[in-house]
């Protein structure tokens, strides 16, 4: 049995690959690929989900620059 970090991570790359397949209209991929210019407020997580995305795909040994690229493909 793996531990159970790994069957998260999967999970959520996987979760990540199927909202960047959808059209960019949908809410899900606005918010995934949306960036916000300003710095993070006092008292706010400092642990995001792009963060723990960004840390999946390292994880998973995937190119966090190319994984938009490497999701079009679902296999």
């Amino acid at each position: 049995m793996k531990p159970i970090d790994s069957y998260v991570t999967t999970r959520q790359l996987q979760w990540a690959g199927h909202v960047i397949r959808m059209p960019y209209e949908r809410l899900p991929r606005k918010m995934l690929t949306s960036w916000v210019p300003h710095k993070r407020p006092r008292g706010c997580p400092e642990f995001t989900y792009g963060r723990g995305l960004h840390k999946a795909l390292k994880k998973a040994g995937i190119d966090p620059n190319e994984w938009t690229v490497l999701a079009e493909n679902r296999v």
